[in-house]
């Protein structure tokens, strides 16, 4: 008799500096393109405050990873952990996009669908380089 065991790959999710980075660039440049542009004075500050309040709670939210990690089993497929490191079943969508630097993994879970944005240095490089390669063969 074999004695086999369904494989499991488990990829846990950590915080990224390159996601601060990220955001903190687009804000500034959304705040660049509010001061030149040639509304009213008063309009232009209010739109300043604006991307400066959306920048402040990205920023304050940046700590907070609203999934832990990803798995694949040969039994269920790909699941999700949520913040309650429970996993729930997902099914990778077309739609997903992987570079290098950056995976925009769509996915659904039953009634929800998530955009999964996991940036290269969240992961080990090896780890990123071993996920990016089993969503590319899952059929995606």
């Amino acid at each position: 008799m074999l004695n086999y065991k369904p494989t499991t790959e488990t990829f846990a999710i950590g915080s990224s500096l390159n996601k601060a980075v990220f955001l903190t660039l687009i804000h500034l440049v959304g705040l660049f393109a509010c001061w030149q542009n040639s509304l009213a004075v008063d309009i232009r500050l209010i739109l300043l405050g604006l991307i400066s309040v959306s920048l402040f709670i990205r920023l304050s939210d940046y700590n907070e990873i609203h999934y832990k990690g990803i798995r694949l089993t040969e039994v269920s497929g790909w699941e999700l952990a949520l913040k309650d490191k429970v996993f729930v079943p997902i099914t990778l969508g077309k739609a997903s996009v992987i570079t290098p630097w950056v995976m925009f993994l769509y996915c659904e879970t039953g009634q929800k669908q998530w955009i999964i944005v996991v940036f290269s240095d969240a992961l080990s490089g090896k780890e990123y380089r071993r996920l990016s390669a089993l969503v590319r063969t899952s059929g995606l």
